[in-house]
C-alpha cells in the first residue's frame, strides 16, 4: 500500500510541476524522456549496491565514471558532429563546477550505498529536489521563479519517494 500511495503522490506532485501558465497539462509524449530519466536512476541505485557487493566505493565510483565517459565517446563519436558538444567560456566553467560536484554527490553516494541499506539511503539522496528549491533563488534568480505550486510540487515528490522507500518494508 504505501508504494501505490507514494506513486499517487509523485505523480500529483509532477503534475503540479508540470503545470504552468495558462495552458495547463502536457502532452504525452513531453512525459517520455522524464520518466526514462527516472527509471534509469531508478535502476542505478540497485546496481551500484549489487557492485558493491565485490568491490570498494572507491573501485566502483571508478568504474562508474569511467563508463559515464565511454558512453560519452560513443555518444560523441556515434553523433558525426563532434562540434555540437562544444562549451565555451562562462558555460564550461558552470558545467565544469557541476559536473565535480555532481561526481562528488555520485561518489558520496556509492559510499553511503557500500556502508547502509539501498531502503534507506535512496530517500536521503531523494532529497536531492529540497535543496534545488533552497539554492534555486540564489543562484537563478533571473530564470526561474519559485511558486507555491513548485515549492508543493517539490515536496510532493520527495515525500512520494520516502512513502516508497521507506514504508514498504524493504
Amino acid at each position: 500500500m504505501p508504494i501505490v500511495i507514494g506513486t499517487v503522490v509523485i505523480v500529483v506532485g509532477t503534475t503540479l510541476l508540470s503545470l504552468g501558465g495558462k495552458r495547463l497539462g502536457f502532452r504525452l509524449g513531453q512525459l517520455a524522456l522524464p520518466l526514462l530519466s527516472a527509471v534509469c536512476f531508478g535502476v542505478v541505485t540497485v546496481l551500484r549496491k549489487l557492485g558493491l557487493s565485490d568491490t570498494s566505493a572507491v573501485v566502483g565510483s571508478a568504474i562508474n565514471v569511467t563508463t559515464a565517459l565511454v558512453a560519452y565517446t560513443a555518444f560523441l563519436l556515434a553523433s558525426g558532429r563532434p562540434e555540437i558538444m562544444v562549451c565555451r567560456g562562462r558555460s564550461l566553467a558552470y558545467f565544469a563546477v557541476a559536473g565535480l560536484a555532481e561526481n562528488v554527490g555520485v561518489f558520496m553516494n556509492v559510499v553511503a550505498l557500500s556502508m547502509g541499506r539501498v531502503s534507506v539511503v535512496t530517500p536521503l539522496y531523494g532529497t536531492a529536489p529540497i535543496f534545488v528549491l533552497v539554492l534555486a533563488p540564489f543562484f537563478l534568480r533571473d530564470v526561474e521563479r519559485l511558486t507555491t505550486r513548485v515549492v508543493m510540487g517539490t515536496l510532493l515528490i520527495v515525500f512520494g519517494v520516502y512513502l516508497i522507500t521507506a514504508l514498504s518494508g524493504r
